[in-house]
């Protein structure tokens, strides 16, 4: 009641008064739920929608920030603290995963599992490829795998369903530093929540804060026949141009050479068919990478790039499910449809994306991966530099906000 009337009743007071600006300070909840919280989501929600709907009446600017738990005071502070201790790593024997992403399951039980690994951008080509200003930024999908990877050692290997991903805090590394990352199962009727989060590797053991950067699902589905797709019908489909990717049109100087797998590009009105190919002297990562991050960032995030108009930077968001029914290759085909979503007037944007063999095999679905858009107040800036349909291929990428 607080959060609704209250707003209500502050913007009646003001309502002769012009605004330079205003903010309402929501919630995450608002986004992500939370066990016995319906009422607190639906007032933080009630913000969120206050603040669009008064931005496009009036043209003043209202934003809605969805703030996570604060560190030392507020109602969820007592809590965070009750959970780190709850967390805190059982002492017990460690098994070696023998996963470039997942060193050691370090935590077993019927309800939990517990897996850790030291991060470094020495030791781990998706910090030192993936950088963002300069900086080794772990990209998203690296946690899918991550998932997976625990999962198939824990309780079942084969075709998995990953969804309700949402990415919460980047982990930035720097070169001569390492961060202890864990990774944890927790069981959730008839899969398995997870999250990833991490700590400076010298004190992950001490008092330091562990910082939480990704949550979703994992659960095992069931096999099934191999279902193949007919990629000269998509070729079909895609008939409305076609573009060829070099390192003159389509490079980008902060990803490394696994991220420059993308070579070929059809385009139709609101899909899109593209050839990615891993180089053949980093073949040898699909021995342990299920879901190697580089392919699928650019499985991913590439609809973005050739299907909407942008008039701003779009910043990952989540994935609604992911649907892993066999490794991916060294050569495959992405199908991704989508694009902005009207009903957000383009703030946000949402893609379903088919990944396939070369024969057309299905490897796996992706439904509803989203991006959401930095603010209008900077896409006055963006349509000043005149950039047209295609001109953002090179300069977007090289902005660092497309991978996924």
């Amino acid at each position: 009641a607080a959060k609704v009337n209250g707003t209500r009743a502050l913007y009646a007071a003001l309502s002769r008064q012009p605004l330079d600006y205003s903010i309402l300070c929501s919630s995450r909840s608002a986004l992500l739920g939370g066990m016995g919280s319906v009422d607190y989501s639906a007032a933080n929600a009630y913000l969120d929608a206050f603040a669009q709907s008064r931005s496009k009446r009036t043209g003043e600017f209202v934003v809605s920030v969805n703030w996570p738990a604060w560190q030392e005071v507020g109602m969820l502070a007592a809590n965070a603290a009750a959970h780190r201790v709850r967390h805190e790593t059982p002492a017990g024997a460690e098994e070696r995963v023998g996963h470039p992403l997942v060193d050691r399951y370090i935590a077993q039980g019927h309800d939990q599992h517990v897996f850790r690994s030291r991060f470094a951008v020495k030791s781990h080509w998706v910090l030192d490829e993936h950088r963002i200003l300069g900086t080794a930024v772990v990209p998203g999908v690296t946690y899918l795998e991550m998932a997976r990877a625990a999962f198939a050692k824990a309780v079942q290997a084969g075709p998995v369903e990953i969804g309700d991903v949402y990415f919460l805090t980047p982990l930035r590394v720097q070169d001569d530093e390492a961060r202890e990352v864990r990774l944890i199962l927790e069981r959730a009727g008839e899969g398995y929540d997870f999250y990833a989060e991490s700590a400076p590797a010298a004190d992950a053991a001490g008092t330091a804060e562990w910082v939480r950067h990704v949550i979703g699902k994992i659960t095992a589905c069931p096999a099934e026949p191999a279902r193949r797709i007919n990629i000269a019908g998509l070729i079909a489909e895609c008939d409305r141009d076609e573009l060829r990717l070099t390192e003159e049109n389509f490079f980008d100087e902060s990803l490394g050479p696994r991220w420059q797998c993308a070579n070929h590009i059809r385009r139709g009105d609101d899909r899109l068919l593209a050839e990615l190919r891993l180089a053949d002297e980093y073949r040898g990562d699909l021995e342990h990478f299920h879901l190697h991050p580089a392919l699928l960032d650019r499985a991913a995030g590439i609809g973005l790039l050739f299907l909407v108009e942008r008039s701003g930077n779009y910043l990952p968001f989540g994935y609604g499910k992911l649907r892993l029914y066999a490794p991916l290759q060294q050569r495959v085909y992405i199908y991704s449809r989508g694009g902005a979503d009207p009903a957000t007037d383009g703030e946000t944007t949402a893609f379903d994306v088919d990944i396939l063999a070369q024969d057309g095999t299905l490897l796996a679905q992706i439904h509803k991966f989203a991006h959401k858009g930095e603010r209008r107040a900077s896409a006055g800036r963006a349509r000043q530099r005149g950039r047209g349909r295609d001109e953002p291929v090179r300069a977007g990428v090289e902005s660092g906000h497309f991978s996924c």
